[in-house]
């Protein structure tokens, strides 16, 4: 899904060669504002179930792709993925939830979340996203321009009662130094 205001790169243009795979098939669905929303809104002609989600800001090896797949083969209902985070219950506030980054996975060996930056879901959970999540809750990520991922994660587990499953592959993620998380507010939706 391209949800820039620019138009998306061509196979035939030298310039955007970078922007297409050697692996598989890439295929550019525009959208004409960049709702986060976008990027899970159901895609016309999809000829499989899987669909990788990935921000133009992250960069997977082939290599990494196809192991991811191979995983999600054998966990067709769950998001798998590269990037794990944790919800953990707030002790100071009976009944509210904190977000925490990979230094809490990492200290704790546990995960809940996959982000939706890089990784393999159904396409089944386009229309699950677009047409069965509730409203405001679409509404929230439309104002903040934030919690697609975790939204999505939710969505998912709660249909499934499933985890996600966390893939250890080889991917560069260059939003750390100027992606929408970096943005003034980003982690105070979040947190």
């Amino acid at each position: 899904v391209w949800s820039e205001q620019t138009t998306p790169p061509r196979s035939d243009v030298a310039e955007d060669v970078d922007f297409f795979s050697t692996c598989v098939e890439v295929i550019y669905d525009t959208k004409p504002t960049t709702s986060l929303n976008n990027r899970f809104m159901p895609l016309e002609g999809l000829r499989t179930d899987a669909v990788f989600n990935v921000d133009d800001d992250v960069e997977v090896t082939c290599n990494a792709l196809k192991l991811a797949h191979k995983v999600w083969l054998s966990n067709k209902r769950q998001l798998v993925g590269y990037i794990p985070r944790i919800h953990i219950p707030d002790v100071k506030n009976a009944g509210k939830w904190i977000y925490r980054r990979w230094w809490t996975v990492w200290l704790t060996g546990q995960y809940s979340i996959i982000l939706t930056k890089a990784c393999f879901m159904h396409q089944d959970y386009l229309d699950l996203y677009s047409n069965q999540v509730p409203k405001d809750l679409l509404l929230y990520v439309e104002r903040q321009r934030n919690c697609e991922d975790i939204l999505m994660q939710f969505a998912v587990s709660n249909a499934t009662k499933l985890p996600p499953v966390w893939v250890a592959g080889s991917y560069v993620d260059t939003g750390w130094y100027n992606g929408i998380s970096t943005t003034g507010g980003h982690a105070d939706v979040r947190y």
